[in-house]
């Protein structure tokens, strides 16, 4: 099976290009949710904001939890903590 060659047209001098134009990162977002694998993330991205100069903006997600008033439905964990707070209120 032959593969179509195109001829690469040559950079103008005035045409930025990937390989020689610098450029100016102003700031970094980094994600985290506390595991191992987010915190090796965010210790590349601090790495990485200080070598640009850049700032490091963090943004620390959850899970959310559900409770539904009407029906009294609690999450496991709500229904842990109900469950600890009528021990120690008695």
């Amino acid at each position: 099976m032959a593969t179509a060659v195109f001829p690469r047209e040559p950079l103008k001098e005035s045409e930025p290009h990937l390989e020689t134009t610098p450029i100016r990162v102003k700031g970094i977002l980094a994600a985290t949710d506390l595991s191992p694998q987010a915190t090796r993330a965010l210790k590349i991205a601090a790495r990485l904001a200080k070598r640009l100069h850049a700032r490091l903006h963090l943004l620390y997600t959850i899970a959310p939890q559900l409770y539904l008033a009407e029906t009294g439905a609690l999450t496991p964990e709500l229904q842990r903590l109900e469950c600890s707070f009528d021990r120690y209120s008695a």
